[in-house]
């Protein structure tokens, strides 16, 4: 298989596994007896603290030696990107559960350009053209259509209020965690660019945004964590939405440009929806199928603009979260 097909497989398999995580958290929490009282960071925390480990011991490996995790962890955009990890498992997790998966993985991935092309202008001065400002406009009109619709409800009765109104705090958890994505991806073409590499900066922030996550849920109930559906996954989430997801992610994008990994990312969503609707029951009402729609054609003109040159697009991320 030649090199450049080999790159498109091991993107497409590691966006498609970021996808599998809010599917996997929601069965976890229908299936155990006390979910209502294991906040989403709980379940983020575990998925950092065994994704950094499996991501440390690659790294130790391949690096041999443990110099390169210090400089990330010794740095002040290190510690920022850190900072931005942690609060995107607390917001992505918290829009899962009150959004649902389909929803909260739309919004939070499709805002993530938008945010990130913003905080690129502002912070490395990287200023984006026309191109990139209509594709963004269409991102968030799709956006905004997926939210509202999110949190419609029929007949004005008091608990489709309640439930609307728990779709809309979903929705802008989730474009919390798309800031997120922003935060740690300039941080990361810092940190790339002055000579830290992937592995090593990927093990160093997540296991920094474990043990700040640390606390709050050693603080909350823990017996989750030992019983076979905790500990299961626990594993899953950090082995292979995040350890082995940004594995095959990295090792993609390494060989590809800017352009079609815009593109190839979109695995993300469109795997998160499909097992929203066919394996939690999840439907989404028409406004948020065309929202869906919307945001999809506003990331291809992304992807398609930057693959010609025609914009100036913020680096891609070292992996989405």
């Amino acid at each position: 298989m030649p090199t450049s097909a080999r790159a498109v497989a091991s993107a497409l398999t590691g966006a498609a596994l970021f996808g599998t995580a809010g599917t996997a958290a929601v069965l976890f929490t229908r299936a155990e007896p006390d979910a209502a009282a294991i906040p989403p960071l709980a379940i983020g925390a575990a998925r950092l603290g065994v994704g950094g480990l499996a991501l440390l011991v690659a790294g130790v490996v391949v690096h041999r030696g443990m110099g390169s995790f210090a400089r990330v962890a010794r740095s002040p955009v290190g510690l920022l990107a850190a900072g931005c990890v942690a609060l995107y498992q607390v917001c992505f997790f918290g829009g899962v559960r009150t959004a649902g998966v389909a929803v909260a993985t739309l919004v939070a991935v499709g805002s993530a350009p938008v945010c990130t092309g913003l905080l690129a202008w502002a912070a490395l001065r990287e200023r984006p053209t026309r191109s990139w400002a209509a594709a963004t406009a269409v991102c968030v009109a799709g956006l905004a259509l997926a939210t509202v619709a999110a949190g419609g409800t029929s007949g004005g009765a008091e608990v489709g209020a309640e439930v609307g109104a728990g779709a809309v705090l979903g929705a802008v958890l989730a474009l919390g965690a798309g800031v997120a994505i922003a935060g740690y991806t300039v941080c990361a073409k810092h940190l790339l660019t002055t000579g830290a590499d992937g592995l090593p900066f990927m093990a160093s922030t997540y296991l920094l945004a474990w043990l700040v996550l640390a606390p709050f849920v050693v603080a909350g109930p823990t017996a989750w964590l030992i019983r076979p559906g905790g500990l299961a996954v626990a594993a899953y989430l950090g082995l292979a939405t995040m350890a082995l997801a940004n594995v095959l992610y990295l090792r993609g994008i390494s060989h590809l440009a800017p352009g079609p990994v815009s593109t190839l990312g979109l695995a993300d969503p469109v795997v998160a929806t499909v097992l929203g609707v066919v394996v939690l029951g999840e439907r989404p009402a028409l406004g948020a199928w065309l929202g869906f729609a919307l945001v999809a054609a506003g990331l291809v003109w992304q992807a398609a603009a930057a693959a010609r040159g025609a914009v100036s697009t913020p680096p891609e991320p070292v992996t989405p979260l």
